[in-house]
């Protein structure tokens, strides 16, 4: 009687382990993609974008994340705790110091704040991408050229900067230091063409790999 009991022990001990362990490896609600709008202390709003990844073999967390510029870069740490999102930045020569964002899921919204040393605190509210229809084709239709004269169907998405834009024989044009400029029309399932001029010894275009934010180019 005894070493049934002894046996049975055990066997309740290893299932304990056991969906401890699964458990564990359960990826946390906060996974997947989130389009984030960040808020600045001037009350100047930006969109950002992150991924959250979940490795089911070892439990681990890790993700990417653009910010107010740039391309989507890995995290240096991603960690979820006491239903909370806690992640890291990675010290990039030209991403600035390492920012640390900190975040709750209230309602279905992550939720949230990000601080870096001798910056501004931002606060930044997330939702989940919208979800395309799986259409395979589309029928394209006539070409809508998107500048006109003067800044006709364009505004500014602030206006701390005055009047930074302006239309010059078709192009648009900006001085430092400006703002996003931001059309008034939006668009889905679109071809983009876009030309772009440089003047001798400005900035560079780079063109990575990575997909296009949903919503934002």
């Amino acid at each position: 009687m005894f070493r049934l009991a002894a046996l049975g022990l055990v066997i309740l001990s290893g299932l304990v382990t056991s969906n401890v362990s699964l458990a564990a490896r359960r990826p946390p609600p906060v996974v997947g993609r989130w389009n984030l709008a960040v808020t600045g202390p001037d009350g100047s709003t930006f969109p950002s974008w992150l991924e959250v990844t979940f490795d089911s073999k070892t439990g681990e967390l890790g993700g990417r994340l653009c910010e107010r510029v740039g391309r989507p870069r890995p995290l240096a740490r991603v960690a979820w705790k006491k239903n909370e999102l806690e992640l890291v930045t990675d010290p990039a020569p030209d991403a600035g110091p390492p920012r640390t964002y900190r975040a709750k899921i209230r309602f279905g919204l992550l939720e949230g704040a990000a601080e870096a040393p001798e910056q501004p605190t931002l606060t930044f509210l997330g939702q989940r991408p919208p979800k395309f229809s799986g259409r395979t084709r589309v029928a394209w239709g006539k070409a809508v050229p998107l500048v006109s004269r003067g800044l006709i169907g364009w505004r500014l998405r602030d206006g701390l900067h005055g009047a930074c834009w302006k239309e010059v024989g078709g192009a648009l044009e900006s001085k430092p230091k400006c703002v996003d400029i931001v059309s008034d029309g939006r668009y889905q399932d679109f071809k983009l063409h876009l030309e772009y001029k440089l003047p001798p010894g400005g900035a560079t275009v780079r063109a990575g790999k990575d997909p296009l934010v949903a919503g934002h180019v």
